[in-house]
């Protein structure tokens, strides 16, 4: 059976590269507002390919972006199948950095460049593909699909959540699968089962009016020396964060812990790439990876203050600084954020601001039924042993499909470790969509 969906896939190469192409020659730029008309045509062009391949597509509109959403025959009582993707991408960035005009999409050494290539079209892309090919030569496969491509997830998912409360009957699954990222570096592939939660924050510390020349500041308070005394407050001299609570979060179960330890240990490879004085790679691998995905941490992500581009003797009108908090399972980022005001505001500080938006943590179980299934499909595409990691230190939507629906989500992805997503010189092996 599988050899004749190969041979389909094969016969009909030409055209899903055509079809891919087309996709990513579409800029649907979501971090940027003048390419909203690009990211409408993009959820067009998805919903057309989709109804293409044998899906029932429906588009539906939201406050923010258009969520994508196509189904096979549904038959009670089989088990169904939620895979999620997005079609929005990052900016380019300069342009004189790519190899290639980032969207003319181009073949070479048997990869496919062009932004939005592998974060995420040509995942998805795969993931519809492999819908028609099955169904074209095998008929309806004996579980219910479902697919749901969004174009937020480069701006947090910003409507997502919302999109899954009001839809729950719609979306309702067993499992979701969502392929995105890459492989790891060694070339096996990986099985992600969780994603930090978040809290992020942008603090801002008003003082004059407006600037004001530096020959005052023996009078007048500046408020940048306000936010360094903010900034030095949340953390002692040993890197642990003060704020009450901040570490009462779920560490790995024993599974969890033992799938941690079989993870290769070598960690010179982030030490070369960092390039970091300060990071020791002699440090234990399990104790390395189980921080990683599980303890949270604070992190000052920018500071701005005055004149950014070259010296200027001001008092200036305002300080800010962003932070962004990754939070453990069982940690409710709406309350880390209360904590988190709560503890700036008690240092007595004047004129401080603090917004924040965020999401939880959610991690799937290892003895969650979909998992093992999971594993062996890697280890059959790829004929290596797959990598398992219980989570990541990053953040994402697991919350909606683990939390809201109820659809625990198995995170497997395609692209390689040097895909070069959200930078020049995107790019997606032409192998990994699984032509040849």
């Amino acid at each position: 059976m599988m050899q004749n969906i190969y041979s389909y896939i094969d016969e009909n190469k030409k055209r899903y590269l055509e079809e891919l192409f087309e996709f990513v020659r579409i800029p649907s730029v979501s971090p940027l507002p003048e390419y909203e008309d690009q990211i409408q045509a993009c959820a067009q062009f998805a919903a057309k390919m989709m109804e293409q391949c044998g899906l029932k597509t429906t588009v539906y509109q939201t406050a923010g972006n258009p969520i994508v959403y196509g189904e096979g025959t549904q038959i009670p009582g089989r088990p169904t199948i939620l895979i999620y993707g997005h079609y929005d991408v990052q900016p380019e960035g300069d342009c004189g950095e790519w190899d290639s005009p980032p969207y003319q999409p181009e073949i070479r050494e048997g990869r496919i460049y062009g932004r939005g290539v592998g974060d995420n079209k040509g995942q998805i892309f795969a993931h519809i593909k492999a819908y028609e090919a099955y169904c074209s030569v095998c008929g309806a496969p004996g579980v219910n699909l479902k697919y749901m491509l969004e174009g937020e997830e480069e701006v947090g998912s910003i409507s997502l959540a919302g999109f899954a409360e009001t839809h729950r009957d719609l979306l309702k699954a067993d499992v979701t699968i969502w392929s995105d990222s890459n492989v790891h570096t060694s070339g096996r592939p990986l099985v992600i089962l969780g994603l930090k939660g978040i809290s992020s924050m942008k603090i801002t510390v008003r003082g004059p009016q407006i600037d004001v020349h530096s020959q005052w500041a023996s009078v007048l308070p500046n408020p940048v020396w306000k936010l360094v005394r903010i900034l030095s407050a949340l953390k002692d001299e040993n890197g642990r964060v003060r704020i009450p609570g901040f570490y009462n979060y779920q560490g790995p179960g024993e599974k969890e812990q033992k799938a941690i330890c079989q993870i290769p240990s070598d960690l010179t490879a982030f030490s070369e790439l960092w390039g970091s004085e300060d990071f020791d790679p002699s440090i234990p691998a399990e104790e390395f990876f189980t921080k990683y995905m599980y303890e949270p941490t604070l992190n000052v992500g920018c500071i701005c203050a005055g004149n950014v581009r070259g010296s200027k003797n001001i008092v200036p009108a305002e300080a800010s600084c962003w932070i962004d908090m990754r939070l453990g399972p069982g940690q409710d980022s709406a309350e880390m954020r209360q904590a988190f005001c709560d503890y700036v505001t008690g240092l007595g500080i004047g004129s401080v601001e603090i917004e924040g938006t965020g999401a939880d943590a959610a991690f799937t179980s290892l003895e969650n039924p979909f998992v093992e299934p999971v594993l062996q499909i890697a280890r059959e595409s790829w004929g290596l042993e797959p990598i398992v990691y219980p989570g990541l230190g990053g953040s994402g939507s697991f919350h909606v499909f683990n939390h809201i629906l109820n659809a625990p989500c198995v995170f497997i992805p395609f692209a390689d470790a040097d895909q070069h997503d959200h930078a020049p010189n995107e790019n997606f092996r032409v192998e990994s969509l699984g032509l040849v």
